[in-house]
């Protein structure tokens, strides 16, 4: 028996849109554009579901509440176009340039896993092509938005969440929930310098107080808040302290580095 048959993929190569104009309402569904060309023309109401635009050129264009559900865009240069209440429902990008506003625009459309997928896809995108700061921007959502499924998944009375996450799934959904907000304390998932210093700032404290208990001082210091520096960047040894303890300081000495690299590499590496 046979199951496959043809999907009728249109295919339209070495093509352009007449320059200037408005096209509306119109469906170019399931189809192949290779090296199309489209310059300050605007779209409106365009249904290009499941499209492959490959190697396209589609400059200073403006896209009204087009369709681009299950899209691939593959090495194409879309910068100065703009996408206004477009969906871009399992879109993804590749090689793509494109102007970060695409994520204000657009990401208020979605809620959950397909606002989460939308953003993972651009900011993969933009790290291909080594802009830093909209891969940020982009990671900045997919963040705010994995906090929002998570808390949902635990708590939310909304019939998706509690028909697929239930018993087991909803404990495991908090679990999962409390991690993402003790690595938020910590260093912001990866993409906040401040808490990671706040962090480092707290763990000196702790360590100041421990010396203070195993020192017997009355109360904490400058000088032993000195001494607590020292013990954590191992340029001071705390004699009185138990050796499970100071292996505990070295692994959190190594985490903090582990995590300052991180950020620096994230933020302000490119290529």
């Amino acid at each position: 028996m046979e199951y496959l048959t043809d999907n009728k993929l249109t295919k339209s190569i070495d093509q352009k849109f007449t320059d200037g104009g408005d096209i509306n309402a119109l469906s170019y569904q399931n189809t192949l554009f290779v090296r199309l060309v489209a310059i300050k023309i605007k779209f409106a109401n365009i249904n290009f579901k499941y499209c492959i635009f490959d190697d396209v050129y589609l400059r200073s264009c403006v896209f009204d509440c087009c369709d681009f559900t299950g899209c691939r865009f593959i090495n194409s240069n879309l910068i100065g176009s703009s996408f206004r209440c477009c969906s871009f429902d399992y879109a993804t990008f590749r090689y793509t340039r494109v102007d970060s506003d695409i994520l204000t625009q657009n990401c208020s459309l979605y809620g959950g896993n397909l606002k989460s997928h939308f953003a993972k896809s651009l900011r993969s995108n933009y790290q291909q092509l080594g802009d830093i700061k909209s891969a940020n921007q982009a990671m900045d959502i997919e963040l705010a938005t994995t906090r929002e499924h998570l808390y949902k998944k635990c708590f939310s009375s909304e019939k998706y969440y509690r028909k697929k996450y239930s018993g087991l799934g909803r404990i495991n959904g908090f679990k999962e929930l409390m991690f993402f907000y003790f690595l938020e304390f910590i260093w912001g998932n990866g993409e906040n310098l401040i808490k990671l210093f706040r962090a480092f700032i707290i763990c000196l404290l702790i360590i100041a107080g421990l010396i203070c208990y195993f020192d017997d001082y009355p109360k904490i210091s400058v000088a032993i808040i000195e001494e607590a520096l020292g013990v954590f960047f191992g340029i001071e040894e705390a004699t009185n302290f138990p050796s499970w303890l100071s292996s505990a300081i070295v692994a959190t000495r190594l985490s903090f580095f582990g995590f300052f690299i991180s950020i620096m590499v994230k933020r302000f590496g490119g290529r």
